[in-house]
């Protein structure tokens, strides 16, 4: 008898129970340090790492109105930030601290929010950096690219082609 775990088998830990707070100012320092922590690698392999314009891109983009902060096991996880333009939501970042990445919890938080833009006819979009492991994901859940950049896909959700399909 084996051990009841095969070769390669090994999965992620299931993911925990994740609550969402409205952000506040005081949130600021955490939701950049993550976000640098998820942008560095991926603009470094791109050559286009540049931290003055990384920062001011931050601070330009941060609405405290638009952000929650992602709870789970008493202790902020992450962050995720959505807006809305006309029709459209868009999903700003979504970023979780390393540990909890893989785990579930980025596709749920995703599909509530493509729930709730096809309860009203919302289309979704995002940008997503190259090379960011997350393109798989967003790719399963529906969305498919757009427009692209040397540094970003733009990618975008509609309602009617993920029903149909």
């Amino acid at each position: 008898m084996g051990s009841g775990m095969a070769r390669g088998s090994a999965r992620a830990p299931r993911a925990p129970e994740v609550t969402l707070r409205a952000a506040g100012e005081a949130d600021y320092a955490f939701a950049l340090a993550l976000y640098l922590e998820s942008t560095r690698r991926l603009l470094t392999a791109l050559g286009r790492w540049d931290e003055p314009r990384v920062l001011a891109r931050f601070a330009q983009g941060w609405r405290t109105d638009q952000v929650q902060v992602i709870c789970a096991d008493d202790m902020d996880i992450g962050w995720i930030q959505v807006s809305q333009t006309g029709d459209r939501l868009h999903l700003d970042q979504l970023h979780l601290v390393e540990g909890y990445r893989g785990r579930g919890i980025g596709t749920q938080l995703i599909e509530e929010l493509l729930d709730r833009a096809r309860a009203d006819g919302r289309a979704v979009g995002l940008n997503v950096i190259r090379g960011n492991g997350a393109l798989a994901l967003y790719r399963r859940l529906g969305f498919t690219v757009v427009g692209e950049d040397p540094e970003k896909l733009r990618m975008l959700w509609s309602p009617a082609k993920r029903q149909a399909g």
